[in-house]
């Protein structure tokens, strides 16, 4: 099972995961992103092109910053 974090505005833009071995937890912008980070262990990282209160540039950062063994292995468009 691969744990990823999902970091975008709507957790539907991955319908592909469905019936999948993925288990994608949810957050809605950067700020709630690093804290999860801090807290929980994750496989990769899945952030949307535009995010509330910080951009993905600055959030992929922090992230490199905390753990840089964590792959961020998209970033999306999003609608």
């Amino acid at each position: 099972m691969i744990k990823a974090l999902y970091v975008g505005a709507d957790y539907k833009s991955l319908p592909q995961l469905s019936g999948t071995d993925v288990r994608a937890e949810y957050v809605q912008n950067g700020m709630i992103a690093l804290s999860a980070v801090q807290t929980q262990g994750f496989d990769c990282i899945i952030i949307e092109d535009q995010l509330p209160l910080m951009t993905p540039v600055q959030l992929i950062k922090e992230l490199i910053s905390i753990d840089s063994t964590v792959p961020v292995i998209a970033t999306i468009r999003s609608k």
